[in-house]
């Protein structure tokens, strides 16, 4: 009973990880874009 409390804690501590991956991955494509448009002017 313990261990499947613990493998639904991990499961949502690896859903948590990739929601914040993909923020991640979008600030980064929002920051070059802001880059390529400085550089453009």
């Amino acid at each position: 009973m313990a261990q499947r409390g613990q493998d639904r804690r991990t499961e949502e501590t690896e859903e948590q990880r990739n929601r914040r991956l993909a923020v991640m991955a979008q600030r980064g494509q929002e920051r070059r874009a802001e880059e390529t448009d400085e550089q453009r002017n």
